[in-house]
């Protein structure tokens, strides 16, 4: 059965800084062509069969495990190739939305994306609109709270090539996250990290860099400073200098550079309002 709606917009929805202007799921996507665009942010996966995109003079092939991301007015067309072609669809709506996916996730340009698990959002699209037929004053609410999700989801689970979405590099680097994590306190060189990941020392900070958006050097620190708060939280009353000894600082000085660095204050500073 083909499940589509389009909620009317309520002075409380557009106020929020996210919610939907449509959803639909296993629907089967009719020929559509649009040359002035469409007004809103959308989202369209493949479930079964195929298709194809054309978009800013490019044609794309779309079947399971991909999907479109269409920007609003920008002129595109599409329509099944392969069986019927059936999807999952989401628009996006708020005042937040062109911020998230022009700064937060990056996606400037429409086209086609590869998605590492479709069955997590087509889940969270499928409990959107349960909630959209309820007749319940707090559907926007939670509709909003799941249109979120969604994003978050397209920002972790999608990418352009096959195998390179977030989670897939940041799970190939937990292994790297663990070792950091277990042992902040010790010494911890690039050549030992390097060849615990198999990969070069200037792959490994490279793809480190990508993933978290810091320097190793930066996330063994930042780690360092974290589990110091968490020792300055449990052992009020134990001195600066042997907390920067427990998490991994052999320099005080250097610690409380790194530690004023990280939470714009001294560690006496933060003890104080503990």
């Amino acid at each position: 059965m083909t499940k589509t709606l389009f909620p009317v917009d309520l002075e409380f929805d557009v106020n929020l800084p996210f919610y939907i202007g449509g959803i639909g799921y296993s629907y089967e996507q009719e020929y559509i062509h649009r040359p002035n665009g469409f007004p809103y942010y959308q989202w369209i996966q493949c479930r079964s069969g195929g298709g194809e995109l054309k978009v800013n003079n490019n044609t794309y092939s779309i079947g399971e495990n991909q999907g479109m991301f269409l920007l609003p007015d920008v002129p595109h067309e599409y329509y099944a190739t392969k069986g019927p072609w059936v999807v999952d669809w989401i628009i996006f709506r708020g005042s937040a939305i062109r911020s998230f996916f022009e700064e937060t996730a990056k996606l400037k340009t429409s086209g086609v994306y590869y998605i590492s698990h479709p069955h997590t959002i087509a889940e969270k699209l499928r409990q959107i609109y349960d909630y959209e037929m309820l007749d319940s004053p707090m559907k926007s609410i939670e509709s909003s709270r799941l249109s979120y999700a969604i994003l978050l989801d397209l920002l972790k689970f999608t990418s352009e090539k096959m195998n390179s979405s977030y989670s897939y590099k940041y799970n190939r680097l937990k292994p790297i996250f663990n070792y950091i994590n277990e042992n902040y306190n010790k010494s911890i060189t690039l050549d030992d990290l390097s060849k615990l990941a198999g990969i070069t020392p200037q792959h490994l900070c490279s793809s480190f860099k990508n993933v978290t958006s810091h320097t190793i050097t930066e996330y063994i620190n930042l780690t360092r400073i974290k589990k110091s708060k968490e020792l300055m939280s449990q052992k009020h009353d134990m001195q600066v200098k042997e907390i920067a000894r427990l998490v991994g600082f052999n320099d005080v000085s250097y610690f409380c550079s790194i530690f004023r660095k990280y939470v714009n204050m001294s560690p006496v500073e933060f003890k104080n309002i503990l």
